[in-house]
């Protein structure tokens, strides 16, 4: 998986696997074929955390136009909106959170990176809100993981 091979900073893992990626992905899905989903948001991820935003951007865009996988756990509706936050492109990370939370409103990371999105540009009141909202759909969460730390003590200081 190119994600664990960049932790490790293996860059010759990284560029096998990218080479295969999507042009040869083959895989067996008992009959049905494969979405190419996958293969691209890893291509993308790898672009984006090697420093090709205009290029992990466009593979995110690609990755978005296949279907998500039924079974999976997470479909990576989020890719392209990760990859604007990280280059400060908040209009259209606020943009495209926001057309996923039209999806699915109850998604927690969305309302906290969102909320993220919104405090960096300034804007303090959507900013609180959607920390709100995160901490609220995600109230069964466990309350050491960083991100809810870190979204109640944004809540009590933007208040």
């Amino acid at each position: 998986m190119p994600a664990s091979a960049l932790a490790l900073g293996d860059k010759r893992q990284i560029e096998e696997l990218t080479k295969q990626l999507p042009a040869n992905w083959q895989s067996s899905f008992r009959g049905v074929r494969a979405t190419l989903r996958f293969p691209y948001y890893f291509r993308g991820y790898v672009d984006l955390k090697e420093g090709r935003v205009a290029e992990a951007i466009e593979t995110f865009k690609e990755a978005l136009r296949h279907y998500p996988a039924y079974w999976a756990t997470d479909p990576y509706e989020d890719c392209l909106a990760n990859a604007y936050f990280e280059a400060n492109m908040l209009d259209e990370a606020i943009a495209e959170y926001n057309r996923i939370l039209r999806l699915n409103p109850n998604y927690p990371l969305l309302h906290y990176h969102l909320a993220q999105a919104y405090e960096r540009k300034g804007e303090y009141d959507q900013a609180r809100s959607n920390y709100d909202r995160f901490l609220q759909v995600w109230a069964t969460a466990d309350p050491d993981i960083p991100s809810v730390i870190n979204a109640k003590r944004r809540v009590s200081e933007l208040r």
